[in-house]
């Protein structure tokens, strides 16, 4: 895994820091409304990572200098979600073994197998054979029959939402289980 990609978040509250040009932490508590203290530890660790820089000082109204901070031009990766990567790979594999997706999406096999059996039962992903446990390469295999577009699916146990089509399906009444 590269230590030197951000998550999405990361990366969202680096572009609105970006969008503010010149910025104090009390800019960037009162534009993402957040405390103070969650302001200043956001600038810290971007800061410590080389994405943002201080430039200067300046006054406040009560007359406490207060720094001035600035994006940096530095280049950077966005980390994917675990469950995009996994969704990348079945998409450029078509036929794979959760094995071989936790190898290429970098994911371990718990997230890997929760993410594939929820795309089973949504109908995304359908499990062509057993496999022979105890072999060598004996794991079940798995092919991708729903490939609705980049965007991974967003799945829970009781809904699952494809922002390629904007379609959400949702569990039935008469599907739950009353206990």
């Amino acid at each position: 895994m590269n230590q030197n990609k951000l998550s999405i978040k990361t990366e969202a509250q680096l572009v609105t820091m970006r969008k503010l040009g010149r910025f104090t932490r009390e800019d960037v508590m009162r534009k993402l409304d957040v405390t103070l203290q969650h302001a200043q530890t956001m600038v810290n660790r971007l800061r410590r990572r080389g994405l943002v820089t201080e430039v200067g000082t300046t006054l406040t109204r009560k007359k406490n200098a207060c720094k001035v901070f600035m994006v940096c031009d530095k280049p950077y990766l966005v980390k994917l979600p675990s469950r995009q990567k996994i969704w990348n790979t079945m998409r450029i594999t078509r036929s794979f073994s959760k094995p071989e997706v936790c190898a290429a999406a970098e994911v371990s096999m718990g997230v890997a197998s929760r993410y594939i059996n929820e795309l089973i039962r949504w109908g995304y992903v359908r499990k062509v054979s057993h496999g022979r446990p105890g072999e060598v390469g004996g794991y079940a295999r798995y092919r991708l029959i729903r490939d609705t577009g980049p965007e991974y699916p967003r799945c829970s146990p009781m809904s699952c939402s494809d922002p390629n089509n904007n379609d959400v399906r949702r569990i039935k009444e008469d599907e739950l289980c009353r206990g």
